[in-house]
């Protein structure tokens, strides 16, 4: 796990399209499943800012990059709280456009096998458990601070801090997210 502040030279950017930007549920082709609050649109500016800092920050160049701004405003309805990546990805990046306390990401372990990456044999379990809280354990948290990456194994376990997100419009929980790989 990687933690950098003050990613993007340009966040201004980034933030100003997060103004003007058209959030809409969108279906995820890799897991059929509808996602509230997308926005795939990212330019090519801030998509090339955004992935030549991940390759200095990791030493290698991000290969089948997805990337896509999603909010999560008080009271939002995921279909997974606890969940993982690894269907989109081996690696995840999420950039945080707004400060917040108690806001950021949580790491977590499946209480029943303890396990923070999928066990095969335990997949429909974590499934049927993604949004039942008592099933978790959050045992770290990367902190939401404006301009903060946080860059870690798709196969991680984790969660949106706050659960049921905060505020409205462009100061709900935002973050910019990019699932890529490596050669």
């Amino acid at each position: 796990m990687i933690v950098l502040d003050q990613f993007l030279m340009n966040f201004r950017a980034l933030k100003n399209l997060n103004k003007t930007a058209q959030f809409a549920d969108v279906i995820n082709p890799y897991d059929g499943v509808t996602y509230p609050h997308i926005f795939r649109d990212i330019p090519e500016d801030i998509e090339s800012d955004v992935l030549e800092n991940i390759e200095r920050a990791i030493g290698f160049t991000p290969r089948d990059a997805e990337m896509f701004m999603r909010r999560s405003p008080e009271g939002v309805a995921v279909p997974h709280i606890f969940h993982n990546d690894i269907s989109m990805s081996k690696y995840s990046l999420m950039l945080y456009l707004n400060d917040h306390p108690g806001g950021g990401t949580g790491f977590a372990k499946y209480k029943a096998d303890k396990a923070i990456k999928p066990a095969s044999e335990n997949v429909d379990s974590y499934a049927a458990d993604a949004n039942n809280r008592e099933a978790w354990h959050i045992y770290k948290r990367s902190e939401m601070k404006e301009n903060r990456a946080l860059i870690f194994d798709a196969d991680l376990f984790h969660c949106a801090l706050p659960i049921g997100g905060f505020g409205a419009g462009v100061n709900a929980r935002t973050v910019l997210t990019c699932f890529f790989n490596r050669d």
